[in-house]
């Protein structure tokens, strides 16, 4: 959605936004992507297992500073899937995550953790629509299922250094040189 969508470029270029993380995405600032996550009405099992993303992306680029904003669309609460997350965590470098399947449960491909198990500190983000958490992508974090009857959706775009020349797949943009 990133590059496909001219109100999502929008969105990923937004100065309200960009001027969240300036201070922490330099030396200049590159979307490295951007996605919608849906969990669909009663999807109790649709989790995302506990993870972090930067499991995921160094695959991609090295960054230092890479960060998310998670943009719920819907109010979010502990029952429609809402985000989790253990403040602190990002600090503890990558934990070992392994390979997941559909019939695990879950969304995430790779986790450290079930996203059913509850784990100490966990602060569940109920926000309403069109609130903002920003988190490293060291962060560990999670979400249950949709136990109601509407959709929950999110846009998360995640941001890094525009020193580092690659992102993932065509939502890689440099939006403020370095």
């Amino acid at each position: 959605l990133g590059s496909d969508s001219e109100r999502s470029q929008r969105l990923a270029r937004d100065p309200r936004l960009l001027s969240l993380i300036e201070d922490l995405v330099q030396p200049g600032i590159a979307l490295f992507s951007a996605k919608l996550i849906s969990k669909g009405p009663n999807e109790p099992h649709n989790v995302c297992h506990w993870h972090q993303d930067e499991a995921y992306w160094h695959i991609y680029s090295e960054s230092e500073h890479r960060l998310s904003i998670w943009l719920p669309l819907q109010d979010t609460t502990k029952k429609n899937g809402c985000l989790r997350v253990i403040p602190g965590t990002h600090k503890k470098g990558i934990i070992p995550h392994e390979p997941r399947t559909s019939r695990d449960h879950g969304a995430c491909r790779l986790s450290f953790l079930p996203g059913e198990r509850e784990l100490p500190n966990t602060v569940y983000c109920e926000i309403p629509a069109g609130s903002a958490v920003l988190f490293s992508n060291k962060l560990c974090h999670s979400s249950l299922g949709n136990h109601t009857a509407q959709h929950r959706r999110a846009f998360i775009l995640t941001y890094q250094e525009a020193t580092v020349r690659h992102g993932k797949d065509s939502d890689f943009t440099i939006l403020r040189e370095a």
